[in-house]
């Protein structure tokens, strides 16, 4: 198989598995879960100013959780 085959299967595959994961949650999403807000931060958006600095954080590996970041 050509790698740019194997890639586009491996792609198919996780947005299946992701698929398969998502419908089994309920259908009402609340503000605390966990799981709705992990991904949507992982989401980078085009035209987002702090994107950059994301990047920067992340390849500096600091990360700060968002309960040590209230306290």
């Amino acid at each position: 198989m050509c790698l740019s085959r194997v890639r586009q299967k491996e792609l198919l595959d996780e947005r299946i598995s992701d698929a398969l994961h998502e419908a089994v949650k309920p259908l009402a999403r609340y503000s605390d879960d966990a799981d709705l807000d992990a991904r949507l931060r992982e989401q980078e958006r085009e035209g987002d100013p702090m994107l950059a600095y994301i990047h920067k954080k992340k390849e500096k590996g600091i990360t700060k959780s968002k309960s040590s970041a209230v306290q």
